[in-house]
């Protein structure tokens, strides 16, 4: 596996994890992008702004610069990286906001 240099955010959120910022973490040093770039499907990309797991601007920029098909794009202010309303992990706590706008992606999909 390849080692990168992290961006501003990655290292902000890498040292949230009680880890120095220049820390080799081998689990999470990932480079997506030669994945991102095989997709050629619809995608949804959801994101709360309140992430601490997915940095949304190192993230973003993958998939715009690396997919085969340009993504569609929702923030949920409030939501973390599960998009739950109470930190629960039960399904009747799923943030009605990322429900409303999955099923009317879909529905925009499937026509």
């Amino acid at each position: 596996m390849r080692s990168r240099s992290w961006t501003s955010s990655e290292a902000r959120w890498k040292g949230s994890t009680g880890l120095p910022a220049d820390a080799a973490w081998r689990d999470m040093d990932l480079d997506p992008v030669p994945a991102i770039a095989r997709v050629r499907c619809p995608v949804l990309l959801v994101y709360g702004m309140q992430d601490e797991w997915t940095p949304i601007e190192p993230s973003l920029h993958a998939w715009k610069t690396s997919a085969g098909v340009t993504p569609t794009v929702e923030l949920l202010e409030g939501s973390g990286h599960a998009p739950v309303v109470d930190d629960s992990e039960s399904v009747g706590s799923v943030d009605p906001r990322y429900e409303r706008r999955l099923v009317t992606w879909l529905d925009e999909l499937l026509g």
